[in-house]
Order: structure tokens, then sequence, then C-alpha cells
């Protein structure tokens, strides 16, 4: 019987596609007094000519693309792959043009002596609700009015080499969580949606988390990519929950 892989080089760098990234249009003031800016790195709105933090909101994505030679470590701790931040900000101006929905897709290489995996690319979906910070606060507020931040998208890959079949799994800190129906739906996403509520006035920082895991199956000493069986956020959740 072959030996598993032990350690593992591996990158993965996210993206924001600006091309799928939409947003609410502005009222009131805002209509005059709010921009919007994308790129790969970041999506911020808010005050014309501001700064973000100040006077504009963000998404931004950080430590991207995260290089982790020889640090993964079959079936041991989990590495950093990429940060998501959202710098909440509530002196954007009043009825500002706010982001409602864009997509992140991410790409995964993994190697190892011997062994040299395809980059994978996952493709999440992101939707987003800038309250108004009036009225019935979304569940989990803490301070005048949370945010909601929502993503779909696969967070398990496996592939089988020489006896193994090794499991590549992303997981939050802090971890996703289920949202109410009616949360879901401020956003346009789905009754049992996934995601974060982040507090108003804070900066949130979601670090997602690489792991891989090897279990012995005793079938021909073969390269079987399995489509890397991408396995959705519902999948995740109904397993967690068996």
């Amino acid at each position: 019987m072959a030996a598993p892989i032990t350690t593992w080089n591996y990158s993965v760098t996210s993206v924001f596609v600006p091309a799928e990234t939409t947003f609410n249009a502005a009222t009131g003031q805002g209509v005059s007094n709010s921009t919007k800016a994308v790129s790969t790195s970041e999506i911020s709105w808010g005050r014309k000519n501001g700064k973000v933090g100040v006077d504009r909101s963000a998404l931004q994505i950080k430590n991207s693309p995260n290089l982790g030679d020889g640090k993964l470590v079959t079936n041991g701790a989990s590495n950093v792959a990429n940060t998501y931040t959202h710098v909440n900000n509530n002196n954007i101006g009043t009825g500002s043009v706010s982001l409602h929905a864009t997509t992140i897709l991410a790409t995964l290489k993994l190697t190892a002596d011997g062994f040299d995996l395809p980059a994978q690319v996952a493709k999440y979906a992101i939707n987003f609700y800038e309250t108004p910070n009036s009225g019935v606060c979304p569940e989990y507020s803490v301070t005048k009015c949370s945010d909601i931040f929502v993503l779909d998208g696969p967070l398990t890959a496996q592939f089988e080499y020489k006896d193994y079949l090794y499991t590549v799994t992303f997981a939050s800190n802090p971890d996703l969580m289920e949202l109410k129906p009616s949360t879901c739906a401020l956003t346009g996403a789905a009754a049992g949606c996934v995601g974060f509520i982040t507090q108003e006035g804070k900066v949130t920082d979601v670090n997602f988390n690489l792991r891989i895991e090897a279990q012995y199956v005793p079938e021909p000493a073969s390269l079987a990519l399995l489509g890397l069986g991408l396995v959705g956020l519902a999948a995740v959740r109904r397993r967690k929950q068996a």
C-alpha cells in the first residue's frame, strides 16, 4: 500500500469579477453625492471623493495570492487561504449607492513531490444588503443595523491518487451561519442562505482556511479527478446536520 502525500505546496488566488458586480441605485442626497468603484481586489461605495473607512464602505480581498510552500499538512491543521474584509461605514451619506451583488473567482493550485494537480477554479456568488439603519434591524444586529453578507458556492473538492481519496475543504473563521428566510430575502437570496452579519461602523475580517485530508481506498493506483467532486453549501449544511 502506498503512503499518502504528507505535505503540499499550495496557492489560492481570489478576485472579484467587475462585470458581474451590481449596485442598488442611489436615492435622495446619494444621487449626486455618492459613487461606486470596482476592482478585482476591492469594491467600494459611498461619498464622492471620500475614503474607505471614513465615508465609504467596501468589500476587500486580502492575502491574495496566498502561497504556502510545504505548509499544508495532510490530516493536519488548516492554513489561511484568503481573507475577505467588509469595511462597514455608517457615514456613507443618506441614500448612497450601495453594493447589491458580486462574484468571486477562487483558484486553487496544489503540488507535491511527483504530483501536480491542475488548477481548479470555484465561483462564489455574493449577495449584499446595506441596511438603512432605521426601522426593524436584521437578526444579530448589535448597534444600529448590521449589514448582511451572503455567500453561495462550493466549499469542498475531492480527488483520488495512489490508493487515497483526498478531500480539500475551505472553512470560514468566523463560521458561516444559516440566516433567517427574511434576512436572506433582504439580499435577494433564497431561504436557507448562509453568510455573515457585519456590525455597523466596524471592520469585519473573514478568513477562509484550507485543509486537506486523506482516506485510504482499496482501488487501483490511478489518478481519477472526479470533476473535483464539488460539493455546494447546501450539501455541506446537510452533512453537518446529519
